[in-house]
């Protein structure tokens, strides 16, 4: 299983940085917030899908916590 998490995570922290380095983003504090939040959720949302694509145990683990967070919210 650590395999496959690096895997997962080296791959969503490629696509998240690439995300960051390819797209033009203006200048500004509101646009650099809008790059973090947009690229960090772009990797997490890969990261969770890479991981229960891979059946790994933790990350279904991950994903039904963060469910039972929000749903509670």
């Amino acid at each position: 299983d650590l395999i496959k998490l690096l895997l997962a995570g080296f791959t969503a922290g490629l696509i998240s940085w690439s995300m960051s380095a390819v797209i033009d983003w203006p200048n500004g504090f509101s646009s650099l917030l809008i790059e973090v939040i947009l690229s960090a959720a772009t990797g997490l949302i890969v990261f969770c899908f890479l991981g229960t694509a891979m059946k790994v145990a933790e990350v279904t683990e991950l994903i039904m916590l963060v469910r039972k967070r929000i749903i509670r919210l």
